[in-house]
C-alpha cells in the first residue's frame, strides 16, 4: 500500500484545522445521540416522521465516530498512520454516509411533502412498515453506488476487504428490514 502525505503545513494551520474537526466531531456526537436518546425515553416521538431522523442521525453517528477520528488523525500526522484495515473502513464508511444521507434526507422531504399535500394518503404511503422498507431499501442499497462513483471522475480502489463491507451491511440492512417490518 503506497501512502501519500499532505502538504507541508505550518502548525498553526494543523492546529486549526483539527481544532474545527474536533469541534465539528464533538457537536455530532452529542446533538446526535441526544436526538435518539430523545426518541428512545420518549414513547409519543416513535413517529413515522422520526424514523428518518433516527436513521439521519445514525448516518451522522457513523461518520462522526468513524471518519471523523481518523479524519483528524490524518490532520495532525500528515499522513496516513492508522493501518490498512482502518483505511478500508474509512473509506467505506465516507462513501456510505455520502450516499445515504441525502437519500434519507429525500426520503424525510417526500414524507413531508404528502403529509402537507396529501393527508388522506400519507398514512398508507407512510405505513410504519413501508417507511421501515424505504429506509432499509436505501441504507441497502447504498454501496450500489460506490462503482459508479468512478464514472464522475473519483478514482476509488475497491478491494475485497471493502467488498466484504458492502455485503455485510446489505445483509445486515435486509436481516434489520426483515425483523422490524411488521
Amino acid at each position: 500500500m503506497q501512502l501519500s502525505s499532505l502538504p507541508h503545513r505550518e502548525p498553526g494551520i494543523i492546529f486549526i484545522e483539527a481544532l474545527i474537526c474536533i469541534v465539528i466531531l464533538i457537536t455530532s456526537l452529542v446533538g446526535n445521540i441526544l436526538v435518539c436518546m430523545a426518541v428512545y425515553r420518549n414513547q409519543r416521538l416513535r413517529s413515522n416522521t422520526n424514523l428518518y431522523i433516527i436513521a439521519l442521525a445514525v448516518a451522522d453517528l457513523l461518520s462522526a465516530i468513524i471518519v471523523m477520528p481518523s479524519t483528524i488523525a490524518v490532520l495532525v500526522s500528515g499522513w496516513w498512520i492508522i493501518g490498512s484495515f482502518l483505511c478500508d473502513l474509512h473509506a467505506f464508511t465516507l462513501n456510505f454516509v455520502l450516499y445515504v444521507s441525502p437519500t434519507t434526507m429525500a426520503l424525510t422531504a417526500f414524507n413531508r411533502y404528502i403529509r402537507i399535500v396529501k393527508p388522506n394518503q400519507y398514512s398508507i404511503i407512510f405505513s410504519k412498515r413501508r417507511s421501515r422498507l424505504m429506509l432499509g431499501c436505501a441504507w441497502a442499497l447504498s454501496p450500489v453506488t460506490f462503482p459508479f462513483q468512478s464514472l464522475q471522475g473519483y478514482k476509488i480502489m475497491v478491494s475485497s476487504l471493502g467488498m466484504l463491507y458492502v455485503t455485510w451491511f446489505i445483509l445486515a440492512m435486509l436481516g434489520l428490514m426483515l425483523t422490524t417490518a411488521q
